[in-house]
């Protein structure tokens, strides 16, 4: 099944870095002020968040809105082969980890526990739910820890019929593409 994921996950990650990137930067934007329309949203302090790599959607647009609304923003960190997040409070306490990803320095403000909302990054996913991350795993570790409301930004090209699923794979909760927000039917 893993050769299955890889393989879509392959196949998945071409199909969005050939969306050209002025395209990218416009449909994060739609998707980002779609993000901050929901009560979800408005309605939570501590929002977890990713930094954007590659072609993903850019939620750097969302960075700002919790800056200006006094919202705290929560960046994962990698450690010993887990995620846990740390308080933002701007974005110049960052640096690259392993994998070329901006991430926050030091580890002051841990409060993965006190999230409101995670926005997680996807590859793919399903209308129920079912993600296609990166294939490590550091998502699925964390969420199955804490009992975080989830919501995943994607292109809506990205939104496919099926996805292999483990018994380690975490369902997101909420989908949000530049044409739609909406429950998973998980």
């Amino acid at each position: 099944m893993e050769n299955k994921k890889s393989i879509l996950r392959k196949i998945k990650q071409h199909e969005r870095s050939l969306i050209p990137k002025s395209m990218r930067k416009s449909l994060s934007k739609k998707i980002c002020e779609r993000i901050i329309k929901t009560n979800l949203y408005s309605k939570s302090s501590n929002i977890g968040c990713y930094y954007p790599i590659g072609s993903e959607v850019d939620v750097r647009f969302i960075f700002n809105n919790i800056f200006n609304k006094n919202k705290k923003l929560f960046l994962p960190k990698i450690k010993n082969k887990t995620i846990e997040f740390y308080m933002v409070e701007n974005l110049k306490n960052l640096e690259q980890n392993q994998f070329g990803i901006l991430e926050p320095k030091y580890d002051q403000y841990e409060m993965s526990n006190s999230l409101d909302v995670v926005i997680v990054p996807s590859i793919a996913l399903t209308r129920h739910g079912t993600r296609l991350g990166y294939g490590k795993g550091y998502y699925d570790k964390f969420l199955s820890l804490y009992n975080h409301k989830t919501v995943s930004p994607i292109y809506s090209s990205q939104l496919i019929n099926f996805i292999p699923t483990s018994k380690y794979d975490v369902s997101i909760d909420y989908i949000v593409t530049e044409i739609s927000f909406f429950k998973s039917s998980y």
